[in-house]
């Protein structure tokens, strides 16, 4: 029978979100080119972990959500999470991470703004 170790799925785990926070890096770069032009590679990294991080202490961990959280946080400013807006949706207690991205998705949209 084979079997993987607790140490071997950290090491799996840690190599996945390795490349998700890449791929992040790339799409906020593209997203908002003007915004991160200027932005070394170390500092995006930085800012990229603590999006995924302050996303993940909502329940949001999808890679579409943490994207749209990243939005967000580049479109609001990092405090967005505490804004009335938002505030009362993240902190739902009754709500998993993808909802609560997806009423924050509709109530930017109904504002106008496209994601």
């Amino acid at each position: 029978m084979f079997k993987i170790r607790k140490e071997q799925m950290q090491a799996f785990s840690s190599s996945q979100i390795d490349h998700a926070d890449h791929k992040l890096i790339k799409y906020g770069r593209q997203r908002f080119p003007g915004e991160f032009q200027d932005t070394d590679d170390p500092t995006m990294l930085e800012f990229v972990k603590e999006v995924r991080a302050k996303a993940g202490r909502y329940g949001i961990e999808k890679e579409n959500d943490v994207a749209t959280f990243l939005d967000f946080t580049v479109m609001y400013g990092p405090g967005f999470p505490q804004d009335e807006w938002a505030a009362g949706v993240l902190n739902c207690d009754a709500l998993y991470g993808p909802d609560k991205m997806s009423v924050l998705r509709h109530r930017v949209t109904e504002t106008g703004v496209e994601l």
